[in-house]
């Protein structure tokens, strides 16, 4: 798997040590922003020390492949991070799926940059991770988010009530699908 992957306007990249401070600034910046839609935070999230120990549990899981976390900075702004998008819960045998979570930057919403990430990581999972499925799940009130889904081709499959706890209260979900079109029985 290469750390970096590029399209057209974006870099996705593996966590690494270099990108503690970038991922500090990111999170601060767009706290408030973010807030709505995340669980809470421990009060030392916004830390180096937290950070840093992300970023070691992010290396210890991709080498597992148990998640896979790709951050995403602009390509003629490689040092300042703008978002990120998740793989997580990574299995395979019969199930052979994961779970696609992904923020972005309060400054660069609307701009396609989420759509052109997702469709990525989306064909990484298929033809490097050779996954079957990927489901995602977007807070109905976050029409941002279900564009995404829209225009990633994810396929609404139906409402889960009090599904995650996102800033502290249980919250339904719209959850969507995607399925591998070339996936091998």
């Amino acid at each position: 798997m290469a750390i970096i992957y590029d399209t057209r306007r974006l870099m996705l990249m593996l966590p690494e040590n270099a990108h503690l401070d970038a991922l500090v600034d990111y999170h601060i910046r767009n706290k408030d922003f973010l807030e709505p839609w995340e669980p809470q935070r421990p009060q030392d999230f916004y830390t180096r020390r937290f950070q840093k120990n992300w970023i070691r549990e992010q290396k210890r899981d991709i080498k597992k492949l148990i998640s896979i976390c790709f951050l995403l900075a602009k390509r003629d702004e490689p040092e300042r991070l703008i978002g990120a998008v998740s793989v997580s819960n990574i299995l395979y045998g019969n199930f052979c799926s994961a779970f696609l979570g992904y923020r972005l930057d309060k400054d660069e919403v609307n701009k396609g940059y989420m759509t052109e990430a997702v469709n990525k990581v989306v064909s990484v999972c298929f033809e490097d991770l050779m996954l079957n499925r990927i489901e995602a799940s977007v807070i109905p009130t976050n029409i941002a988010s279900k564009t995404v889904m829209k225009k990633t081709g994810f396929t609404y499959i139906g409402t889960s009530s009090s599904y995650l706890k996102i800033n502290g209260v249980w919250q339904p979900h719209e959850i969507y699908e995607k399925i591998n079109p070339n996936r091998k029985i």
